[in-house]
């Protein structure tokens, strides 16, 4: 009787020790966060959805070449293509619903592995709302600088996170799932196509304007904005450019600050955005191309409404296409391509500027009263708004 219980457990013991190598390797060869290296070839690449994530997004800004980084929430992650910057190599590290802590773990992170020549920052005025708390996930990524290496790696090989991202990896791969991702952190718009655009507008509007939504309970906390003081100090003392773009949301979007008594508070995110890249001027410029412009204003025919992905410029009101983040980033490099769109903002501009922009807001208010009517019955409504079907 005791031999054969000898026998059991030795082989109980084997079994267990066959799984726990076998989920070991499977989480080393399916790498699910890059923890153990980025192959640009491996063909299952598109199929770590992960890379969305924090640890991931930091595990490919340590790994991949770049000299160009882009910050900021998911209106940079999906709005500015890394591929587009044609003269250098760029990497995206935005993220969605990103906090400026986290954005500067991102920063810092890079500076340590990096030679960078430029920083680019979409400053959405979410990113100073003083409610803003760090994902739980950053303190399990390289972003935590307190970091314990061994525990990540162990975490990586035969922890419950990785072992359930290589085994979503194996359901994306089958079902054909890829991920919306590319290896330099951009997110591409391709999950927008079945929902119809004023599905995507209302649940929008709803998701900021009502009671607890993000603009309505937005509490601006200017010394949030410190550590993009502290990045711009970096950059300064590293020969490094930074630039600070006021991203262009949607005019209707914008008319929600006014409706929500946030419209000076935006404007004045704008002053203090100004006051930090005035500190160092050859190392800084602060760039709006929120206002209503012909880009911002694009609106569409009562027919494509019901449509998907009918606008030119924009998915919905808080995220702007890649095409439009180009024309951006046209301007800024003084391309004709760019247009007249965006302005560098200056000590000697900006009240004229704030000034022309809000008379610009009560204009477009005056042309659409539809809006301000929908705008009202969307906030006040006590359930988001259904996703609605895109018909063909």
């Amino acid at each position: 009787m005791e031999k054969q219980s000898k026998t059991y457990l030795r082989v109980v013991g084997i079994e267990f020790l066959m799984i726990f190598l076998g989920i070991i390797v499977m989480n080393f060869i399916l790498n699910p966060y890059f923890v153990f290296g980025v192959g640009e070839d491996d063909v299952l690449v598109q199929y770590k959805h992960a890379i969305a994530s924090r640890k991931g997004k930091a595990e490919l800004l340590r790994q991949q070449p770049f000299e160009v980084l882009i910050l900021g929430t998911s209106r940079a992650e999906i709005g500015l293509n890394p591929d587009d910057i044609q003269w250098t190599r760029a990497f995206n590290g935005a993220l969605g619903g990103c906090s400026l802590s986290e954005a500067e773990a991102m920063f810092n992170l890079a500076i340590q592995h990096h030679e960078l020549k430029q920083v680019i920052i979409v400053c959405d005025l979410v990113l100073a709302n003083g409610r803003n708390k760090d994902k739980a996930e950053v303190e399990a990524s390289r972003l935590n600088p307190e970091l314990s290496m061994g525990a990540y790696y162990f975490q990586s090989l035969f922890g419950f996170d990785a072992t359930e991202k290589s085994i979503d990896m194996i359901r994306y791969a089958i079902r054909d799932e890829p991920t919306q991702w590319n290896l330099y952190g951009h997110k591409f718009e391709a999950d927008y196509t079945e929902r119809s655009m004023r599905s995507m507008f209302d649940r929008a509007l709803w998701g900021y304007t009502h009671s607890t939504g993000i603009y309505a309970s937005l509490l601006y906390d200017v010394e949030t904005l410190s550590r993009i003081r502290s990045m711009l100090t970096t950059c300064s003392e590293n020969g490094i450019e930074m630039i600070l773009i006021i991203p262009p949301i949607h005019a209707e979007f914008q008319h929600a600050l006014y409706v929500l008594d946030k419209w000076k508070v935006f404007e004045q995110f704008k002053i203090d955005l100004l006051d930090i890249a005035s500190t160092h001027p050859d190392s800084a410029s602060l760039w709006d191309f929120s206002g209503f412009t012909i880009y911002t204003t694009e609106e569409l025919p009562e027919e494509d409404w019901s449509k998907a992905n009918t606008m030119q410029w924009y998915i919905e009101p808080s995220h702007f296409k890649s095409p439009l983040g180009n024309i951006m980033l046209d301007s800024i490099a003084g391309k004709k391509e760019g247009g007249t769109f965006g302005l560098r903002l200056t000590q000697k501009n900006i009240d004229g500027h704030l000034t022309a922009v809000r008379e610009d807001m009560l204009e477009w208010r005056d042309k659409h009263p539809k809006e301000i009517e929908r705008l009202h019955l969307i906030r006040n409504g006590s359930h988001r708004p259904p996703k609605v079907p895109a018909v063909e």
